[in-house]
């Protein structure tokens, strides 16, 4: 994909002077430079969610949240006919891993965010469903119908028993999930979704758009950030980021939520990349190790 050259023919943003990829993100997202201004440009399929994440960035920037503004095509559209999106460039820098006081100024930033999501109305149904990352974002999906496909993939019995032992909790507190409140909520929030400028939070980037409770957020939050980096797993920290979200308010009303909502997270993480792995000629499952090590602490520590 020619991206200068679809950057051209669809948007009216002057002279193009360089374009080079981010440091941090996928590889499909690419910094435009111009005599006058910078942008950000995406490759993004999904016309709907370009649509949804437009109307709510026009609601929270009222409120003083920042997230990018969709710059608009020269035929007053969202995205293009392939899939490319154009957005304004804010200042600031994307992280690896967050330093102590920055993270906790991140947790705040995340807390104010999703009470301003609360107050926007969307619908599941809204969301068009084109994958099998789509569909595990389902509670409903992963409890009925991931199972009779985990049967059938040729992993490794323990591997196949551990993950079907993960899914089965969340059934068994499926209710209680199911009755949880539900919002808009950013669902990959790493450290590099975050820009900081000056030692401060200063927008939010890369939105994954999802309904779900808002310590789902917090719960992939937690899951990136800290059990991905960490080399030993301690209760209290984890404890400490809902603490730490809720500035002690009321967190301990919270924690059963969390801790499911938290393995909830880890079962995502492992199905996602399991699907894709088992449609490759290459099925090597053994990059799923650490995910299925995350999710079998979860279970046990938090759960069980």
């Amino acid at each position: 994909m020619d991206i200068k050259n679809l950057v051209k023919e669809h948007y009216e943003i002057g002279l193009i002077t360089d374009i080079k990829k981010t440091t941090f993100g996928s590889g499909n997202t690419f910094i435009i430079e111009t005599e006058n201004e910078k942008y950000i440009a995406k490759v993004n399929n999904k016309a709907n969610e370009i649509k949804i994440y437009n109307d709510i960035q026009k609601l929270v920037s009222l409120s003083g949240i920042k997230q990018p503004r969709v710059i608009l095509t020269k035929y007053k559209e969202l995205i293009t006919p392939f899939g490319l999106v154009l957005y304004e460039y804010i200042n600031g820098e994307t992280l690896a891993e967050f330093d102590d006081q920055t993270e906790l100024k991140a947790l705040n930033y995340m807390f104010k965010y999703n009470q301003e999501l609360k107050k926007i109305h969307i619908e599941e149904n809204e969301f068009q469903i084109e994958n099998d990352w789509d569909r595990i974002k389902s509670l409903d999906y992963v409890c009925n119908e991931v199972p009779k496909r985990i049967s059938d993939l040729n992993i490794e019995p323990k591997f196949k028993e551990e993950l079907l032992s993960g899914i089965s909790v969340l059934s068994k507190y499926k209710i209680f999930l199911d009755n949880m409140d539900k919002q808009i909520i950013h669902s990959d929030l790493g450290a590099d979704n975050f820009l900081v400028s000056n030692r401060e939070i200063c927008a939010i980037i890369d939105f994954s758009p999802e309904i779900n409770n808002e310590l789902y957020s917090l719960a992939h939050f937690t899951y990136w950030n800290y059990m991905w980096r960490a080399e030993k797993f301690e209760k209290k920290v984890i404890n400490g980021y809902l603490d730490n979200y809720y500035e002690q308010n009321n967190s301990k009303n919270h924690k059963q939520e969390f801790y499911l909502l938290l393995l909830q997270a880890s079962i995502f993480r492992v199905l996602g990349p399991l699907f894709e792995i088992s449609r490759s000629k290459s099925q090597d499952f053994s990059r799923l190790d650490k995910r299925m090590e995350l999710m079998r602490w979860i279970k046990k520590e938090l759960i069980c």
